[in-house]
């Protein structure tokens, strides 16, 4: 399902041209695993959250494309 968000995404230039596949792996693999954590451990639910933000804003800084 990323996969293919990702590559429409692509199409339409908004990222880079890479591999969506490993993309929507990088993208999605560390917010599923901060979830769990945030399901075991609701009391550090807030640092997660803040964690998922800053790798989302990572995560696009590096892969959507910029107008230079």
């Amino acid at each position: 399902m990323y996969t293919k968000i990702i590559e429409g995404m692509m199409s339409k230039g908004l990222f880079k041209d890479d591999d969506p596949e490993l993309l929507a792996i990088e993208l999605i693999s560390p917010v599923a695993l901060w979830i769990a954590k945030a399901d075991r451990q609701p009391q550090y639910r807030q640092e997660i959250m803040q964690d998922i933000e800053k790798h989302v804003r990572h995560f696009c800084e590096q892969y959507m494309s910029h107008d230079d």
